[in-house]
């Protein structure tokens, strides 16, 4: 089957730099960290025109798949996730990735660097798996270096994430 015979519309995978156990999906150049509940233990967190994506790698890479879709997928597999999360967000600019590094590409691959989407109001839903490895091989001091990573496919770090996009209906 096709992508279009599954709905979805575009497919991208790659790496994303993660510092700080974050890293961001945003809408134009006016977001900020307005509202964001810093006490929920969630996967996704908004704010005033953003999203925090919570990672278990720090200051190393995650692979990033990312899927947008004409109409919301059908449920995924739990058993192959170690968490999942859904969320409702309204975008008024061009719909892109952002790590720590606050400087728009700067710490992406060059697949989800020229991901972007349009303005206006996205569910989105992320799956991970890879934490508790991601996690222990980060206590041990043992995750590549962005420089390290960069060179590496995405693949073969731990932490991986999906994470789907569809529009919101217009009622």
């Amino acid at each position: 089957m096709t992508m279009k015979e599954f709905g979805m519309v575009q497919s991208v995978y790659g790496a994303v730099y993660v510092l700080y156990a974050h890293f961001f999906i945003c809408g134009g150049l006016d977001w900020s960290f307005d509202g964001i509940d810093d006490s929920a233990d969630r996967l996704l967190r908004a704010g005033n025109g953003m999203v925090v994506v919570s990672a278990a790698t720090d200051s190393s890479a995650a692979g990033v798949s990312i899927h947008v879709h004409n109409s919301e997928p059908a449920a995924l597999d739990p058993s192959i996730w170690e968490r999942g999360d859904e969320i409702t967000v309204h975008f008024d600019g061009p719909v892109y990735l952002l790590t720590q590094l606050f400087e728009r590409g700067l710490g992406l691959s060059d697949p989800l660097v020229k991901f972007e989407l349009t303005a206006r109001t996205w569910h989105i839903r992320c799956h991970v798996r890879g934490r508790r490895e991601a996690s222990s091989l980060g206590v041990a001091g043992d995750l590549p270096t962005w420089d390290e990573a960069a060179a590496r496919d995405p693949a073969t770090f731990p932490e991986q994430f999906l994470i789907e996009f569809w529009p919101a209906s217009d009622k």
